[in-house]
């Protein structure tokens, strides 16, 4: 009940200090850990697991586009155009709260509604600011505000909350990551939606249980499949081996692969993106899925993966109150976590105005089923690499 005083006397006896201190998603902490001591604190019977920590990554690349420029002119991206989610049409004013566990936020750009900052990165960063541009573009994306400059997302001027866990250079620990989640959950009255365009390699208990205490708290997670062009199992297919992707392979999250669209509209007759993808087709690096655990609380055609969203050659905010375009899935998902975001606002989310495990499931569903069918995008060849084949989040539905 008190993990901040257990990891107290444990650092003080093993002698070793404390970093990341869990106390909502999950009750624990983490520590550079002396190999004498690893056994002693194992047989304690206050510690019910202990596990190695990794590295993750941004899985977005900026795109080498020489025609970038701040734009000091509204433009709709072609992504935001695709899903059909401009123009949106929300009576007053936009009440939701969006955080983006990621390299953090430009907290000084013009285009966007940054209302509170934290970093978990180690070391001397103490500020949620972006140093990387990852985070600051995903938050464009999802809510870049409709004010005639720069472009305009989602749902535009959402309440944004900058979760900084990985570094300039879009790396992290994932006790960092767990430490972000942890601070999500702590203020799960507040934020409804996270989106985590981040991955790492090997299933770790601790970081699905602690997505998973945060989902019962009532957040919503929506993450990016990944960049490897790979199963989001790993080659054997199966949950919970050292070869899963994560936090994709969670049944608790809504996992999102990423399509080719550079006219902002079905039919497969724009130009080829500057990586070569053809229009409306499924991006050759998106991570898929051909099985999906018993344990997915939702039925998508896509398995494992809940639905597909425009993730190449996407314009959008940048640090330094700048604009740029990315690929990656890390851009397909929030393009879905501003379409959960968007129904939160036209919607609410039920008589008590809280969030529960069901109403995400009811959410997820919602927008699978609601979702444009490949057969739609106006291509023979959707060039998805299995036969499980998920659809494009439709704004439209919602």
């Amino acid at each position: 009940s008190n993990p901040a005083a257990v990891a107290k006397q444990m650092a003080a006896k093993h002698r070793f200090e404390a970093d990341h201190i869990y106390q909502y998603a999950l009750k624990g902490y983490s520590a550079v850990i002396p190999n004498s001591a690893v056994e002693k604190i194992m047989s304690d019977p206050r510690v019910k697991s202990l596990e190695p920590d990794t590295i993750h990554y941004a899985i977005g690349k900026r795109s080498p586009d020489p025609s970038e420029e701040n734009t000091m002119q509204e433009v709709v991206p072609t992504g935001v155009k695709r899903i059909g989610a401009y123009p949106c049409v929300i009576p007053g004013a936009v009440d939701v709260d969006v955080a983006i566990i990621d390299t953090g936020i430009d907290l000084d750009h013009p285009d966007l509604h940054v209302v509170s900052a934290v970093s978990f990165v180690s070391g001397r960063v103490i500020s949620g600011d972006d140093d990387n541009g990852h985070g600051t573009h995903v938050a464009g994306i999802i809510a870049a505000k409709d004010n005639d400059i720069g472009v305009v997302g989602v749902v535009p001027g959402a309440r944004l909350h900058a979760v900084k866990v990985l570094n300039k250079g879009g790396r992290g620990f994932l006790s960092s990551i767990i430490a972000g989640v942890d601070y999500v959950t702590a203020h799960a009255d507040v934020i409804e939606v996270a989106n985590m365009s981040i991955g790492g390699v090997g299933y770790s208990s601790a970081y699905r249980e602690a997505i998973q205490e945060s989902v019962n708290s009532g957040v919503v997670y929506v993450v990016a499949a990944g960049n490897e062009g790979k199963d989001v199992y790993g080659a054997d297919g199966i949950l919970g081996t050292s070869d899963d992707y994560t936090p994709v392979a969670f049944p608790e999250v809504i996992t999102v692969s990423a399509m080719t669209d550079t006219d902002g509209q079905a039919g497969g007759l724009g130009d080829p993106s500057i990586y070569g993808e053809l229009d409306d087709t499924l991006a050759h690096f998106s991570n898929f899925s051909t099985t999906v655990t018993p344990e997915n609380p939702v039925n998508s055609f896509g398995a494992a993966i809940d639905l597909a969203a425009p993730g190449v050659d996407i314009y959008s905010t940048y640090k330094d109150g700048g604009y740029a375009k990315m690929s990656g899935t890390s851009m397909a998902s929030p393009h879905v976590a501003g379409c959960i975001a968007l129904y939160l606002a036209k919607y609410g989310y039920g008589d008590d105005d809280l969030i529960t495990a069901e109403d995400i499931k009811e959410f997820r569903q919602y927008l699978i089923d609601g979702a444009e069918m490949q057969s739609f995008w106006g291509v023979v060849n959707t060039l998805d690499p299995d036969t499980k084949k998920e659809g494009p989040v439709k704004a439209g539905a919602i």
